[in-house]
């Protein structure tokens, strides 16, 4: 399977308020956009539960690998219905 078959979101802090220089989640977008993968922006104020599910309000993103106008927005944001969803193990 390749990367271009994947649809990736990230749920982060402002993108505009990061050190894309140290960044490791800017690291991991760079990555996966290089193998295909298309990109959602989610902050947490984007993401909330509906009776079907995890939704998020999702913006289209482009990463660029500079320290200078490191990313890009795509046009109008638009809800998503989370179907995985990953972070911290529950102890």
């Amino acid at each position: 399977m390749t990367g271009g078959q994947f649809h990736l979101g990230v749920v982060m802090d402002p993108i505009g308020s990061i050190h894309p220089e140290k960044d490791t989640t800017l690291l991991l977008l760079q990555a996966a956009q290089r193998t295909g993968f298309r990109l959602t922006y989610f902050e947490i104020s984007d993401i909330f539960a509906r009776n079907d599910g995890v939704w998020g309000w999702g913006r289209p993103l482009r990463v660029f690998e500079r320290n200078e106008h490191f990313f890009e927005f795509g046009r109008d944001p638009k809800p998503l219905l989370f179907d995985r969803s990953f972070g911290p193990p529950h102890a």
